[in-house]
């Protein structure tokens, strides 16, 4: 009989906030937690 192991697969979130006057993006995994960062556009 063979023995079946079940990992987990991680999820990965972007979130973006687009404006006229900068870029905010922010990515993290429901394992870590990530930090944000802005941008000129």
């Amino acid at each position: 009989m063979s023995k079946q192991v079940t990992t987990a697969t991680p999820k990965l979130f972007i979130g973006m906030d687009i404006h006229k006057k900068s870029w905010k993006f922010h990515i993290t995994t429901d394992i870590v937690i990530g930090t944000g960062h802005s941008f000129p556009p």
